[in-house]
């Protein structure tokens, strides 16, 4: 997968926005992921796909704090700009 957007063209409030919403789908994939290993744990033979889906799951839960981490570094900005005396 590919970047398809320049993001220096949003604005940092556009970008946490962004953010935010990234970190909600990597929230909702997680407890997907948490279901299909709660589905897959009780089937005779599924304990091989129960051990993969359980280490995508903690794949997902990592790629969470590194999309925090960048909501951090945006927020930052937003709250160094907001800080700044007015031009003029």
């Amino acid at each position: 997968m590919t970047a398809t957007t320049d993001p220096t063209t949003y604005t940092d409030e556009e970008q946490l926005r962004r953010t935010d919403l990234a970190l909600k789908l990597v929230e909702e994939a997680q407890q997907l992921m948490l279901d299909a290993c709660q589905q897959i744990c009780p089937v005779n033979g599924g304990v091989r796909e129960w051990t993969k889906l359980a280490m995508l799951y903690d794949r997902i839960h990592a790629a969470w704090y590194d999309v925090e981490r960048v909501r951090g570094r945006v927020a930052s900005r937003i709250k160094r700009a907001r800080s700044l005396p007015a031009k003029g």
